[in-house]
């Protein structure tokens, strides 16, 4: 199911993952959670020397390397779950672009952690979509972004919430609360340094102009998240 086309998307989403990212030009990328490659391919064509995604959808991944071999960019597609995953070879640059609010446990928080970590030469670096701990669905309304959420009133580390993709059909998702001190904690204890988070900015006014982020930018559901090796 595409994604491309909603607005928190384009307009939000992809130019500041793409901001964090930086230059990749020569270098090796691996992006986990790929689905059927839409970033992955955005990768490749910035430069990267080589890329390969990994999802754990073995549909998406069929989705992926049916484009790929109807528009061949030399990406490599494998279907693996992030927590179990084998070791693919050294990196450097992994991406992960809504993957780490999927962990329903610590452990498989912190087994992700390791698993990126496994995957990073010397000099590495990590890039994220994370969903933002401090998102309240009441305060504001999402839809005209593309997104709809729903959790309980009071949400607590590790409980289930549903987001809700505005696409026809829609796409309904289960993801899981963590504080951004846990996903920090994590990537630590997995060997991370210099974490950080940056904030969605919009690249561009919408057709209604700059003021039609605002209100998803005073409410964000996610943001960037970086770490070094």
């Amino acid at each position: 199911m595409a994604t491309v086309g909603l607005p928190y998307r384009e307009g939000l989403e992809a130019p500041s993952f793409f901001g964090a990212l930086g230059d990749v030009q020569g270098r090796s990328v691996l992006d986990l959670a790929c689905g059927d490659g839409v970033y992955t391919r955005w990768i490749r064509g910035r430069g990267a020397a080589s890329v390969t995604g990994c999802d754990l959808s073995a549909d998406l991944i069929a989705r992926a390397c049916s484009i790929e071999a109807e528009r061949p960019l030399g990406i490599t597609y494998t279907c693996h779950d992030v927590v179990t995953m084998p070791h693919l070879g050294l990196f450097n640059v992994v991406t992960a672009v809504h993957l780490l609010h999927f962990a329903r446990t610590r452990s498989e928080l912190a087994a992700m952690c390791d698993r990126v970590r496994a995957h990073l030469a010397p000099g590495g670096r990590f890039i994220a979509v994370v969903a933002a701990s401090r998102h309240d669905p009441a305060r504001s309304n999402l839809a005209p972004y593309g997104i709809r959420i729903t959790h309980p009133e009071q949400l607590q580390e590790g409980d289930a919430f549903t987001v809700e993709v505005l696409t026809d059909p829609p796409l309904v998702l289960t993801n899981y609360h963590w504080r951004g001190t846990t996903y920090r904690e994590q990537l630590t204890r997995s060997g991370f340094h210099h974490i950080s988070w940056t904030p969605l900015a919009p690249a561009h006014p919408n057709d209604q102009g700059m003021s039609f982020w605002d209100s998803y930018l005073d409410n964000p559901h996610v943001g960037i998240l970086t770490a070094d090796v």
